[in-house]
Order: structure tokens, then sequence, then C-alpha cells
């Protein structure tokens, strides 16, 4: 049957022009450059990065980081609780059709393909909703990298009154395999007007300008789809984790505890509960810290954690047991090493204290806290020079470091600011991080495609 003909019931009338094939990528085109113009979502109250988070593991948090807990905690809980869902207006998702839709779409995103293809398969031949297949289909030829042939699809059923914000959600799929990220906002921005309440749409939203540094932008849209979609804790799992790496621990802990109230498979619910316990443990909170991960299979993660929240709570007899424990199951654990070497050194043990700082040290090279902390070890078991060579390279890391931190508030407020992603992406690349230097250059195509610079240091990197 002819794509063209499949036409469902729908109460409503179309509400959206009809596009040709082409005239509908200029459109899009235009919206994404609206957006990219200053019409993303702005910030909001529940987020408000402060400083991206040390590779050091420092159990040390700020004052005014101790000060603002219990109170934060438990407006930001009555935040979340109190605030409006916004739910899906589509008549898609009242049907049970619709459900297996969705389902093919989220097996696409996460790599299943198969599931995908059975539910298109059960859906083709529907005497009234067979444009639902076509639509999986077309994901699945864009995931494929057949864009063309998607955004065909994406002409045809943009005809169809209820498939509106679906057509815009292939394109979307379509720009972001074309790694034309600020076209895919544009066009999952459109779907949202269309839908407000299309979770997979404010997910997308989410992941793009969380990869283009904008993270005030990722976190509200992954929490409006995750109260969208009350089945998906990956949302929460990510705002979790960029809450935590800007040291919004109040925001932290919330998503982590609502993402464990969705049940999420055992290796990823310990990977929830250990950045619960380390939020808790950052604001001080050390006993709700280990109750946190009181329940976890034994791990050297999760000793170390425990070791990590005995010694900010100033027991460090429970927290060189615990790194001990840590240890016996992996040997390089970092932050058991870096927890066990700064102990033994506040307890003048320079010599075991050095073999652990420069364990830790070999995991993460450009940790400024474990060189500072293994100089002074050094220095406290006669060698000097060596103690003092470390403690001025760990000085320079750490300004460069500081310097990184700076961007990244730069780069929170400004989310089209190619120059500081570029100047982020040679930090990074200057502190050996080669993975995240690409992410920061691939952030900068995603603004500005053609980008010289970002095109020549990624086909280096590849090479290299």
């Amino acid at each position: 049957m002819d794509r063209r003909n499949r036409q469902p019931a729908c109460p409503t009338p179309l509400t959206a022009p009809r596009f040709s094939g082409l005239s509908l990528v200029l459109v899009l085109v235009a919206i994404a450059s609206a957006v990219l113009m200053g019409c993303s979502p702005g910030p909001t109250a529940a987020t408000n990065p402060q400083r991206p988070e040390s590779s050091s593991g420092s159990s040390q948090p700020s004052v005014s980081q101790t000060q603002q807990t219990d109170d934060d905690v438990s407006k930001e809980t009555v935040e979340v609780s109190q605030r409006t869902r916004i739910e899906s207006q589509s008549p898609i998702d009242s049907m049970r059709e619709g459900k297996q839709y969705r389902a093919a779409l989220n097996a696409i995103d996460s790599g299943n393909l198969d599931f995908a293809k059975s539910q298109q398969r059960q859906l083709k031949d529907h005497p009234t909703y067979a444009v639902l297949s076509d639509a999986i289909e077309a994901a699945i030829l864009a995931n494929r990298g057949d864009y063309d042939a998607a955004m065909q699809i994406a002409e045809q059923i943009s005809r169809v009154p209820i498939m509106q914000s679906e057509s815009y959600m292939i394109a979307a799929d379509v720009f972001r395999g074309q790694g034309r990220w600020g076209d895919a906002i544009g066009c999952l921005q459109q779907a949202i007007t269309i839908n407000p309440g299309l979770a997979r749409a404010h997910r997308w939203l989410g992941i793009l300008h969380y990869d283009l540094g904008a993270m005030r932008q990722a976190t509200q849209h992954l929490r409006i789809a995750a109260d969208a979609d009350p089945t998906d804790f990956g949302v929460l799992r990510l705002s979790a984790r960029i809450h935590g790496e800007y040291q919004n621990y109040p925001e932290a802990i919330v998503d982590a505890k609502m993402a464990l109230q969705r049940n999420p498979p055992p290796p990823i619910e310990t990977e929830l509960r250990l950045r619960l316990s380390d939020s808790l443990r950052q604001l001080r909170k050390c006993d709700e810290a280990i109750e946190a991960i009181a329940d976890c299979p034994e791990s050297a993660e999760v000793w170390a954690c425990r070791a990590q929240c005995w010694e900010t709570a100033g027991d460090s007899d429970r927290a060189v047991d615990a790194c001990k424990r840590a240890l016996q199951v992996d040997p390089d654990n970092r932050i058991a090493n870096l927890v066990y070497g700064r102990v033994l050194a506040a307890q003048r043990e320079p010599e075991t204290a050095i073999q652990h700082l420069e364990r830790a040290l070999a995991q993460e090279p450009s940790d400024h806290e474990a060189m500072f902390l293994l100089g002074r070890a050094l220095i406290m078991a006669k060698r000097g020079e060596e103690g003092k060579t470390l403690i001025e390279r760990s000085t320079q890391i750490k300004e460069r470091f500081l310097k990184i931190a700076d961007l990244h508030l730069q780069a929170l407020e400004n989310p089209q600011d190619v120059q500081v992603r570029i100047e982020l992406a040679e930090l990074t690349l200057e502190s050996e991080k080669p993975q995240i230097a690409a992410m920061w250059y691939r952030a900068v195509l995603g603004i500005e495609p053609n980008n010289p610079t970002a095109t020549h240091a990624l086909k280096t990197l590849s090479d290299n």
C-alpha cells in the first residue's frame, strides 16, 4: 500500500502546514536558526550549576556548600513534587498501538533494532494506524544513515494530522545523525510546540544541550522528560550526573532519589546509590551517605565510597579499614588509594603514603590534589627535590583546572559561544583528556558545523 494513502481516522482537523520534501527541510532549518539565535529554553530555579567537580575525590566541601544543605534539599524536593506535570496531548499516547510505537522508538534509541522491527511488523498492516509503522521505518533508516529515505517518509507522514510532531522527530533524528545539532534542536523544539508532553523530544533536547555544554537547558528538558514518562529512569540518571559534576548536590540528590524510585536494573541502581552517597557526603551528611549504599553489592567502588564518607566524618580508622577492603578487591582503585594516602600522610607515615598516592596518580595523571599530596609525602620522606618538583607541577595543573572551571561557567551562561568551547577543548587536551576535548570540539561543530579549528582538531584526534 502506498504510504500517501494511509490516513488514520482522527477527530481533529489538520492544524499544521503540509510540507513538500524540500520545503520541510527549509522550514526546519529556519526554525533551528531561530533557536540558535537565542530561543532555547532559559534557565530555571531548579538548575544553578556552580563549578565542575574535581577529579580528585576531595572530601572537603566549601563552607557555602555546607551551609545551604538542608533547606535547599527540602526546598528542591517540594519544587519537584509541586511542578505541574506536562502530559502528551497526542491521541497516539492514549491507544495501545501508540504504546507499541513509543516502545519501538525507545528501542531504536537504545540500539535494540530487532525489537523495533518486531513492533513495526505488527503495525504494518493495521487498518487505521499503519502510518505508525512508516514512522518507525523512518527512525530505523535515520539510525542506519539512510537520511534521504528517512526525510522522504517524514514529508509523507507530515500530512497526517496526528503525525505532525512525529515528522519533526524524524527530521531531528536525521540531523542528529549528520552532526547538525542546531538543526536537530530546532526540529525538537517544533515537535514540543505541537505536543509539549512529547517525552522523547525533551529527552533528546536534554542530551543535545548537554553535549553543547548548555547544562541549564539540559537539566530543564531532562526533568520534563522524566515527568512526561514516569518509567524513564535514564533521564534522571543523566540529570543527577550533570548536577553532581557542577557541584549542585541538593539537585543531584533529588534526581538520584527519583531515579531510584523507578526501579532501575542492579548495575544502574548501584551507580545511582554511589552518586547519591557522594552528594550527601559533599553536604557532610555522612550517616545518610553511608546508609545510601548499605544494600549495594560489595565492590571496590562501594568500599572506596565508604572510605570517603568515614574520612569526611573524621573517623580515620574506619576510613583506613574501608580502603583496605577496597584495595583487596582492586589494588589500583584510585579513590581508595587517594584516601588511604591522604590519611597516612596526615598520620606522618610518608613511605606507605607514597606507595598509595603514586598508584592514585597513575590512574589519573592530571589529578592535582594527588600530585600535591605525593609531593608533600616525598618531602617528609627526605626526597625534597622530587617533592618540590611535583608540588610546582601540581600548582600549574590546578591553575589550569580553575581556568577550565571558569570556562565551564562561561559555556553555561553562553550556550552558543564557540570560542569558549574551543578554549575548553584545548585546555582539556593539554590536561591529557582527549575524549573530553573531542566532546567540546564536537560541541563547536554542533553550533558552527564548518568551524575549521574544530574540524582539523577532530581529524587529528581521530588520526592519533
